[in-house]
């Protein structure tokens, strides 16, 4: 078994190697302290939101309900893997994250959509984050062998439909991405600054034919760009990063029911911003594991809740030994803390409220892909 761990950890360290975009939450991570940032939370929403339910001071424990085998045997952990409102799991595939696998409940594949199948553009290089719609439709952000940036849009059962690009006026890098309620899309990541010849933090909203709409300024953002210039490794992968900031590239985006998208940094505490479709900040605020060992893994939105997943490592070894999640409602107050093993995998796959559930993407003894469905005790 322990051979099989080790096995597992270099595949994991080999894959993300080669994703461009996109670093999924696992264990060999470490996040940015935002106790080094120099702005205080800040929250500038003006209607006052109900209060929510504290959440007690000893978390409940997941336990496991149910597990569900996935047909694929050469489908890897390659992150962000999605659920949709009908059940079905999606999975980047590990060539390099051009394949994406349905799968129903039961495990079996249903469809598969492919970013090389477009007529549309000659050669790409990777793709990277993808979405997936309350109708199975799937969007992905796909690397061109060219400065383009694209997204590519795909019909439920897998077909290529059609793609645009997201034009921000030079060369750019998106790490995450969401399409908004009127088909215009929200983007973050790292965009190249001609005057001072660096790559620096970005995040726009833009058209449905891809043209820049709005460039919006966060607030942590020079400083997580300072921090990655300097070569800190909690942002960069070494010294020569390519125009990489983990805080950036390893976040999340999800839309939330009022409307907002919701962005995370990876930073510990995590920083969550609540922005518009318009592109206005209407909050920032953070949500702490309550304890210096644990640092952010992810997160999902379902309704008007966010599950916010942190990892404590065991020592040195870089493995997870324990997983914490705050559930906070959509102004950052704590409704609920619940604890589980790595046993049950370290990629927070889906969340669901009524029954509230959490499943977990992990492998069995021989490595193959399984979904982990746990719920409170």
């Amino acid at each position: 078994m322990k051979n099989r761990e080790v096995g597992m950890r270099t595949l994991i360290r080999a894959s993300l190697a080669i994703a461009l975009t996109v670093c999924p939450q696992f264990l060999h991570c470490q996040t940015a302290s935002n106790q080094a940032l120099a702005k205080s939370t800040v929250v500038t929403l003006t209607t006052a939101a109900a209060p929510a339910k504290p959440a007690t001071e000893s978390p409940s424990h997941l336990v496991l309900t149910k597990t569900i085998s996935l047909d694929a045997v050469t489908t890897t952990f390659m992150g962000e893997p999605k659920c949709d409102s009908d059940g079905s799991f999606y999975l980047r595939n590990a060539d390099r994250g051009l394949t994406i696998s349905k799968f129903n409940s039961k495990g079996e594949t249903v469809a598969t959509f492919k970013a090389n199948s477009s007529p549309d553009v000659p050669q790409v290089d990777g793709a990277g984050m993808f979405t997936v719609d309350p109708y199975g439709n799937v969007n992905q952000l796909v690397i061109p062998h060219s400065y383009d940036r694209d997204v590519f849009f795909y019909s439920k059962d897998g077909s290529y439909k059609s793609n645009v690009k997201l034009d921000v006026g030079g060369p750019w890098s998106p790490s995450l991405f969401v399409t908004l309620s009127a088909g215009n899309f929200m983007a973050t990541g790292q965009k190249w600054d001609r005057t001072a010849k660096e790559y620096v933090p970005f995040t726009g909203i833009f058209s449905s034919d891809g043209t820049l709409l709005k460039e919006l300024h966060l607030e942590d953002d020079e400083y997580i760009h300072e921090s990655a210039a300097r070569g800190d490794s909690r942002f960069v992968p070494g010294p020569i990063s390519g125009g990489l900031n983990y805080a950036i590239s390893r976040g999340k985006m999800e839309l939330g029911e009022d409307g907002n998208v919701y962005l995370l940094r990876w930073v510990d505490p995590a920083i969550i911003y609540a922005i518009s479709p318009g592109g206005e900040i209407q909050k920032r605020f953070t949500v702490d594991p309550g304890d210096q060992d644990f640092t952010v893994g992810g997160m999902l939105v379902s309704g008007s809740r966010i599950a916010v997943l942190f990892h404590k490592q065991e020592g040195n070894a870089k493995g997870v030994e324990q997983q914490l999640i705050r559930i906070v409602d959509l102004d950052g107050n704590k409704v609920a803390s619940y604890e589980t093993t790595k046993a049950v995998g370290i990629t927070l796959a889906c969340y669901s409220r009524n029954p509230e559930q959490f499943t977990f993407l992990g492998w069995t003894k021989d490595e193959r892909p399984v979904l982990n469905i746990t719920e409170p005790q």
